[in-house]
């Protein structure tokens, strides 16, 4: 997994420690954490560097908070994942306290708990899905 380059999109007011954790985790998992979420400062400007950025991984992970819904990046991040057909899925970031999901999500996409089972799971299915022959960033199938 150590070529699997993940974006991770956070809130970057309220969950600075999940990235934290993330980044920690990925160190002896063989993944990478290439990328994540910028505080917006010039929206044009930033959402030119998040799309940059997401278009180069291979996954975004979403790390869910309790005001994930409220967070303006983590929704254009979303939409900027679909967009350019970039594999994501969600992970409840704080256990015993109701998460949210970014606006723009779907309704039959879930949160999955984190747990680092399930977390290297999710990775590897995605993994699995882009085949050996995609291209790393690619985040799709070769044609």
């Amino acid at each position: 997994m150590s070529n699997v380059r993940i974006f991770v999109s956070y809130d970057t007011e309220h969950d600075a420690d999940l990235l934290t954790e993330i980044r920690r985790q990925s160190e002896s998992s063989g993944f990478e954490v290439s990328a994540c979420s910028q505080r917006i400062s010039g929206r044009e400007f930033w959402s030119e560097g998040a799309r940059r950025e997401i278009r180069g991984s291979d996954l975004v992970i979403f790390l869910c908070g309790e005001r994930t819904e409220d967070s303006k990046s983590m929704s254009a991040e979303l939409q900027i994942s679909n967009e350019e057909q970039i594999p994501h899925f969600m992970l409840w970031g704080r256990a015993g306290i109701q998460c949210t999901k970014p606006h723009g999500s779907k309704s039959h996409e879930g949160m999955y708990s984190w747990t680092r089972p399930i977390l290297l799971e999710q990775i590897s299915l995605i993994r699995r899905s882009l085949g050996p022959a995609a291209s790393p960033g690619s985040g799709k199938e070769p044609s």
